[in-house]
């Protein structure tokens, strides 16, 4: 069949002669086409775009250097035109991830399961504003945002989950260190969704200190520590049943081998069933650690 269409090769022209496209690249254009580089429905919808300013040059510019240089494949390229065309992709986050593609700063496999999981309503814009934003910006690492986007994608993390560790990393109330735990922890089934959630909704809210929290998910993944055991911390603390003084203490002494995990267990069950008064618990830990 025809490579070029009538209405192409007239919208191509009146784009020279109206400046809004540069000879450079209808050339490109036309030259990806008859190349067998570019579909006809994706020039089509390149020129449309410019014509009608949904799309700019620079972007247009950028995304045919980015298929000629294997840098962006044709489906993502056709999902990012797809869904500006369509709203539902952003100019700036489409500039954002060919930017961060074209510079090496992002993988094909996240900006496709970011571009997917925006256009299948799995992700809000918001949110892979955010994670682009981080990676562009440096706040985030690749293998977080894979395993934040994979975890969401397969139902293993929570948006809210998700939401919540991008607000404390950019406001410093979580360190990258224990998000990675945090994360690589529930996708390796080592740790809770609801945990999880605990800690970082501790966190977030002032209950818990970064210190604890490193010390818990480090005992956790370490073998040191009990799930029952730190949910039972993590819950007491957080329902004001335990102090941070008293959690630190027994997760200090735990972790340095002054108490037993039996010990620790009927300590904070005690405290939990009513049976112990947490002035009694603080008395004995502080005696047992020579406080």
């Amino acid at each position: 069949g025809n490579v070029l269409s009538l209405d192409l090769v007239t919208n191509l022209l009146e784009g020279i002669t109206g400046n809004l496209l540069s000879l450079d690249l209808v050339n490109n254009l036309v030259g990806g086409l008859l190349g067998g580089l570019l579909s006809l429905d994706l020039v089509n919808n390149l020129v449309g775009g410019l014509l009608g300013n949904v799309l700019s040059l620079d972007l247009v510019t950028n995304l045919l250097e980015g298929i000629t240089g294997n840098l962006l494949s044709l489906d993502l390229v056709n999902n990012l035109v797809g869904g500006l065309l369509g709203g539902l992709l952003s100019l700036d986050l489409v500039n954002n991830l060919v930017g961060g593609l074209l510079g090496n700063m992002l993988s094909l496999d996240i900006a496709n399961d970011l571009v997917g999981g925006l256009l299948g309503g799995l992700l809000s814009l918001d949110l892979v504003n955010n994670l682009v934003g981080g990676l562009l910006g440096g706040l985030l690492s690749l293998d977080l945002v894979n395993n934040l986007v994979g975890g969401l994608l397969g139902n293993v993390l929570s948006l809210d989950l998700v939401t919540n560790l991008l607000e404390g990393i950019t406001g410093n109330l979580l360190s990258l260190d224990l998000v990675n735990n945090l994360v690589g922890g529930v996708l390796g089934g080592l740790l809770s969704l609801d945990l999880v959630n605990n800690l970082v909704g501790g966190l977030l809210g002032g209950v818990l200190s970064l210190d604890i929290a490193n010390d818990l998910v480090g005992g956790l993944l370490g073998g040191l520590l009990s799930l029952d055991l730190v949910n039972n911390l993590v819950g007491g603390l957080l329902g004001g049943l335990l102090s941070l003084d008293l959690v630190n203490n027994l997760v200090g002494g735990l972790l340095g081998d002054v108490l037993s995990l039996d010990l620790v267990n009927n300590l904070v069950g005690g405290v939990l069933g009513g049976l112990l008064s947490l002035d009694l618990v603080n008395n004995l830990v502080g005696g047992l650690l020579g406080d």
